[in-house]
């Protein structure tokens, strides 16, 4: 059986103006720092600079003060040993915009790097550029604990490494709030890796996977119980190329322990490109290979407790709608529109919640997805750790029961192309995996750039639910689906559409309450006498044994008595299954026109609808008279 961990560091990257293009300082313009953090050399145009270069400390700041209009850090060949952080703002005082490259195969960096400062402001904007090095733990396009970007933050990673760590476009709520009120904006691309794998298979110890993760938002620690990370605009993930061993998500991080929360003010935008490969399979087991359009919760664990009070998780909301979009890539896991809950280790305990107030919007235009299409999140899970026989090993008691994944708004997924090798979930997965508004799964382009054989269902996995409507489109009404599509489409869709334009070829039957045929035409009325309107109406051929309650045909103009429509010219060749469920019920079928008013219909044998009431009839009981062999299939009933 496959096993897939969920990478629970992270790191995030976003598209990104800014790069080291020589309109900033010189080298030699910049402030000399010598191995003990004492600056040796003038300062960049009255402003702040350093180039810190060597073996150096850490806890070192690119502006002494607050004066600073703007701030360049530059790392070059640098070897930092500590862990407190390196920051091209300042320490408890305000400066304007700041740079920061990151750069040079000798670079090694071991704490965490800022784009911000500490318990000080940065009025504009944040610019991170790294082209190489190594960097052992997180980067921040933010700043940390009181620290407020009143700008966007921007970081492009282009080439270098992180063993391990995680990459945020917002800051760290370490002991208090850090804040970006205006836009996070991550770039990845070229030869930039995240995570590390040692094999050591060739001396029989297996191989070592370190995962990094990336992220839109910014992350909230346990240090901070009260503490929020917040992006106050939205978020923007661009991965276009690299390798990345671990997950994406658009949101940000709650902490461990009943963390502080993570908040996206608007919206997350994740889109994957180019060639990129996103996880890493050992065996039987995938480390990271998901992408999340929210955020992650990780705020629930064994020390849960603080002063006798249980903790609960902070969780991460994004306050506006989520959109994931494949465009490219390879992607080893599955894509969530939604984020992912916490783990809970005990009965009772409540888990961090991921949460999207708005919509998601899951969008497949090409690329490799390996695992599943979820048009909600993933919930966390009921763990409990083996003590004896595999001591520090978790095992999974009740699977999807942790931290709630939640939508509140609707979930709209678009296929165009690409390879999908799992299956479609309109909601989310595990049991407490939500969807509160309907569902739509759309698929559009062309069926033979679309290799996808797997099933379309209309809830969630293991447990998750939508609570609204829930509908499965071919064309989307600007874009028309032609060819044979090769999915199963499970039972449980309220409706199945087929758009104006569109072509299919279904290859396996279905069961649907209500079959939607758009019959539209640009210029005339539906049909006029004998006369076809094919035109531009779907056409549709259906696989033996579909059964549908309702075929509902739409017109985009009032119709007149003696108006016709040939079921021929849109069914084909699977006219008879037409004609056969027509029989099942003497309300089984209705035109509606623009105005949503139906009409009284008469249906002879050879499938010629024609109108018998010139009056409108606003209520959906369109009266059919089933004549010539529907007669004989009159008593028949569905098996």
């Amino acid at each position: 059986m496959k096993k897939h961990i969920v990478a629970l560091t992270s790191l995030a990257v976003t598209s990104c103006a800014f790069a080291w293009d020589g309109s900033g300082p010189s080298d030699t313009d910049l402030q000399s720092v010598d191995e003990n953090g004492v600056i040796t050399q003038g300062a960049y145009a009255g402003d702040s600079g350093l180039l810190l270069t060597g073996s150096q400390g850490s806890g070192i700041f690119a502006a002494k003060t607050g004066t600073a209009k703007s701030v360049w850090l530059k790392l070059g060949a640098l070897t930092s040993s500590g862990n407190d952080g390196l920051f091209a703002g300042a320490n408890g005082a305000d400066v304007g915009t700041t740079n920061l490259e990151i750069s040079g195969a000798a670079t090694n960096i071991n704490g965490n790097v800022f784009g911000g400062g500490l318990n000080g402001n940065v009025n504009g904007d944040t610019h991170v550029s790294m082209t190489g090095g190594l960097l052992k733990d997180r980067l921040f396009g933010g700043g940390e604990s009181g620290a407020t970007v009143t700008g966007d933050t921007h970081v492009s990673v282009s080439g270098g490494s992180f063993s391990a760590g995680a990459l945020y476009g917002g800051g760290y709520a370490a002991r208090s709030g850090s804040t970006v009120s205006g836009n996070t904006n991550i770039a990845i691309s070229g030869a930039a890796q995240f995570g590390s794998v040692l094999d050591l298979s060739m001396y029989g110890m297996g191989t070592f996977v370190t995962t990094a993760n990336i992220y839109g938002g910014g992350l909230a620690d346990e240090l901070a119980p009260n503490g929020v990370s917040s992006v106050g605009g939205s978020t923007s993930v661009a991965v276009n190329g690299g390798t990345i061993y671990g997950d994406v998500y658009g949101g940000g991080q709650d902490g461990q322990n009943g963390g502080g929360k993570s908040t996206v003010g608007q919206n997350t935008n994740v889109t994957v490109n180019g060639n990129t490969t996103i996880g890493y399979m050992s065996g039987d087991t995938l480390y990271g290979g998901n992408v999340f359009g929210g955020g992650q919760s990780w705020s629930s664990s064994l020390s849960s407790t603080e002063n006798g009070v249980q903790k609960t998780g902070g969780g991460t909301q994004v306050l506006g709608s989520s959109n994931v979009t494949v465009d490219g890539g390879s992607i080893l896991g599955s894509v969530y529109g939604g984020g992912v809950g916490s783990n809970i280790y005990a009965a009772g305990q409540t888990g961090g919640a991921s949460e999207v107030k708005g919509g998601a919007r899951v969008v497949v235009n090409g690329g490799t997805v390996q695992g599943n299409i979820y048009g909600g999140g993933l919930s966390g899970d009921f763990l409990e750790y083996d003590t004896a026989t595999t001591p520090g090993t978790p095992i999974v008691v009740q699977a999807g029961a942790g931290g709630a994944a939640e939508v509140k708004g609707s979930v709209d997924i678009l296929v165009s192309g690409g390879t999908i090798k799992g299956d479609i979930y309109s909601g989310g997965s595990g049991k407490n995996a939500t969807v509160s508004g309907k569902a739509t799964v759309s698929f559009v382009g062309e069926g033979a750039n679309l290799a996808f054989s797997g099933t379309v269902y209309a809830n969630g996995e293991n447990g998750g639910v939508v609570l609204g409507e829930k509908s499965v489109r071919f064309g989307d009404g600007q874009t028309a689906f032609t060819g044979t599509f090769e999915g199963t489409i499970a039972d449980g869709f309220d409706t199945l559409e087929v758009s104006a334009q569109s072509a299919v070829v279904f290859a396996q039957a279905f069961n649907v309450d209500t079959l939607v045929i758009d019959y539209s035409q640009a210029a005339s009325p539906l049909a006029r006498g004998a006369a076809s309107a094919q035109a531009s109406g779907a056409t549709v051929e259906l696989a033996e044994g579909t059964t549908f309650s309702t075929l509902e045909i739409l017109s985009d103009f009032a119709l007149s008595k003696g108006d016709t429509v040939s079921l021929g010219d849109v069914f084909g060749g699977s006219l008879s299954i037409v004609m056969y469920n027509l029989g099942l019920s003497d309300d089984s079928l209705k035109i509606v026109d623009n105005a949503g008013n139906a009409y009284a219909l008469e249906v002879s044998g050879d499938g010629t609808v024609t109108v018998s009431d010139v009056t409108p009839v606003p209520e959906p009981a369109a009266c059919a008279l089933i004549l010539g062999a529907l007669a004989l299939a009159a008593g028949r009933r569905r098996k």
